[in-house]
């Protein structure tokens, strides 16, 4: 299982799968992973980046394009060796970026169509705020809530198909998009960590000594939001957002155990 990561950058950097002290997310610390969306394509190719081509989101940069690898992914080798794969949320970017979830080599008849949860109405919706406690909600409604629901279904319809002689082992991928912004989280998980003026930030901010320009961004998806535009590298919003994030790590992590469970 994995879990979205695309704003690890330089005054962020957080520490979700890093076993930081005061982040919650024993699940994923120890069988998850986290990684960035400009890394998808090379995680699932094994290619790096300038190999693969791809550096950034665009519809243009998919691997199979002409002059691109075309390399085979992890999921899709599986299918080419007799297992079942099956994958569902945020594994690959999706969009034409990657050929929408590389649907016509990565993955199963018995995957298809590949599912990508409902969207919720508050996710991208209201850009007051980059970091929100939802009152009485359980997170089942929230686009990582409704993956885990489908994980669970296709644990349970993978189990059936054994029962009726189906011998083929499986590959199932499930993508979660927190600690992806926005900071939403059922309130459960924000009463789980210290005030934000508790939060250690990170010992060293700078970005690293030759980092290629490629790997610099303006932030504009975070300085979207009315509590952040114009205050974005100050010491306080730094550390509420390292705290938001580190909040939003707990939620897969709770659902990642649930899945589990029914392995």
């Amino acid at each position: 299982m994995a879990v979205q990561n695309r704003h690890c950058r330089p005054y962020i950097k957080p520490s979700c799968c890093s076993n930081a002290k005061h982040v919650t997310s024993p699940s994923l610390s120890q069988r998850g992973g986290c990684y960035n969306t400009f890394f998808r394509a090379s995680m699932l190719t094994g290619r790096r980046p300038d190999t693969n081509r791809i550096w950034t989101i665009d519809r243009n940069q998919y691997w199979r394009n002409p002059g691109y690898t075309n390399a085979t992914t992890l999921p899709q080798y599986f299918k080419e060796n007799g297992y079942i794969s099956i994958g569902m949320g945020k594994i690959f970017h999706s969009g034409a970026q990657s050929g929408h979830d590389d649907h016509l080599y990565s993955w199963s008849p018995e995957g298809l169509p590949y599912y990508e949860s409902p969207e919720h109405a508050t996710e991208n919706r209201n850009l007051t705020s980059l970091w929100w406690a939802f009152e009485g909600d359980t997170g089942s409604e929230l686009p990582d809530g409704q993956i885990a629901s489908q994980a669970s279904k296709v644990l349970q319809d993978l189990k059936n198909l054994r029962t009726q002689g189906d011998t083929r082992p499986f590959f199932l991928a499930v993508g979660f998009h927190k600690p992806h912004i926005p900071f939403y989280m059922p309130k459960a998980f924000y009463d789980l960590y210290p005030p934000a003026s508790q939060i250690p930030l990170p010992a060293n901010p700078d970005p690293p000594i030759d980092m290629p320009y490629v790997a610099w961004t303006g932030y504009g998806t975070l300085r979207q939001y009315d509590n952040t535009k114009n205050v974005f590298t100050g010491t306080r919003c730094r550390k509420n957002s390292e705290q938001a994030i580190s909040k939003a790590c707990g939620f897969p992590d709770e659902i990642a155990q649930e899945i589990r469970k029914r392995l």
